[in-house]
C-alpha cells in the first residue's frame, strides 16, 4: 500500500504524551471534527499503526489505504489588533510579549516607573528590617 500525506483524508494535530504511552489528535476535515486515539486502538474507522517519535509523525490506515501523516506545522495570523497598533505608535516584541510603546517619551516613563518601584521595594526591604 502507498503512503500518500497529500491526499491524507486526516491530519495529525497533536501528540500527547501519557506515561509510557502517546495519544494522538487527528483531525478530519471533512467532518471538521478531532479524535484522540492511542496506538492500534480500535473503534474509529482508521488505526494508527507506528508513530516515529524522531521526526513527529504517524501511519494511520483507513478504508484499505495507509498513510503516514507528518504533524500539522501551525499556521500564525497577525490579529487585526497589530495593524491597529502599528498605527498607534506600538510595535510587538517577542511571540508571548505584550506590545511595547514605540515612542521615547513613554518609554522614559515607563522606565521612570520602574526605577521608582525599585526604590520603594527596597525601602520597604529596610523598613521590615529595622
Amino acid at each position: 500500500m502507498r503512503a500518500a500525506q497529500e491526499t491524507a483524508p486526516l491530519e495529525l494535530r497533536s501528540i500527547l504524551r501519557t506515561g509510557r504511552e502517546y495519544e494522538f489528535s487527528l483531525y478530519d476535515p471533512s467532518r471538521k471534527q478531532s479524535t484522540w486515539v492511542g496506538l492500534n486502538e480500535p473503534g474509529h474507522d482508521f488505526l494508527v499503526r507506528d508513530f516515529d517519535p524522531a521526526h513527529d509523525a504517524v501511519t494511520v490506515e483507513r478504508r484499505g489505504r495507509v498513510y503516514r501523516l507528518a504533524l500539522k506545522q501551525a499556521t500564525i495570523t497577525p490579529l487585526a489588533g497589530t495593524a491597529v497598533a502599528a498605527a498607534a505608535g506600538t510595535t510587538p516584541t517577542q511571540a508571548g510579549r505584550r506590545l511595547l510603546p514605540n515612542n521615547p517619551a513613554i518609554l522614559r516613563r515607563i522606565e521612570l516607573q520602574r526605577e521608582a518601584l525599585a526604590r520603594a521595594r527596597t525601602e520597604a526591604q529596610s523598613e521590615q528590617q529595622n
